[in-house]
């Protein structure tokens, strides 16, 4: 399967969930927060699963038939992504995996794949942060007035409560 057709196949898979988990854990977190952020400024049913608060099961015992699990994970794959996705496949959900290799063991498991070469030596994420950016813009241009509608009233909020200097 081609670049296109995964890519295509993603955007299909994220905008008809009814909701979508994002998990990337040690290095890979600091890409799936930022998806899980920029998605949060124009999507409702976006949630990141995180070993920070301590309630991943309570997070998976809410997970319905028709969600979807984003999964991020680079050489040296984290354990803990592995056991999320088998919950998700076990049950029956779509997965993306956002990893470096076609045989990453997220990757076997997954729906989609969208290849993100990483170097493990310097831990850079540019082209994953290239593929996540670009899933955004591609989500937020599917109803471009919704999207920019809502972003507009969410500055509103931040402007009435001083977030911004």
């Amino acid at each position: 399967e081609d670049l296109y057709c995964s890519f295509d196949k993603a955007i299909e898979l994220i905008n008809k969930s009814r909701k979508i988990y994002i998990i990337g854990l040690r290095s890979s977190y600091t890409v799936a927060y930022y998806f899980y952020f920029m998605l949060k400024r124009f999507m409702d049913n976006i949630e990141l699963i995180s070993l920070e608060t301590g309630d991943i099961i309570d997070d998976l015992s809410y997970v319905k038939k028709n969600d979807l699990l984003i999964a991020m994970s680079f050489t040296k794959y984290s354990r803990y992504t592995v056991k999320v996705v088998d919950f998700f496949k076990k049950n029956g959900n779509r997965i993306i995996a956002v990893t470096d290799s076609r045989s990453a063991p997220i990757a076997i498991k997954s729906d989609v794949t969208l290849i993100a070469k990483s170097d493990s030596t310097s831990y850079s994420f540019v082209s994953a942060m290239t593929i996540v950016n670009a899933v955004i813009i591609s989500l937020g241009l599917i109803d471009r007035d919704k999207t920019l509608k809502i972003m507009k009233r969410k500055e509103e909020v931040a402007m009435d409560y001083d977030v911004y200097i």
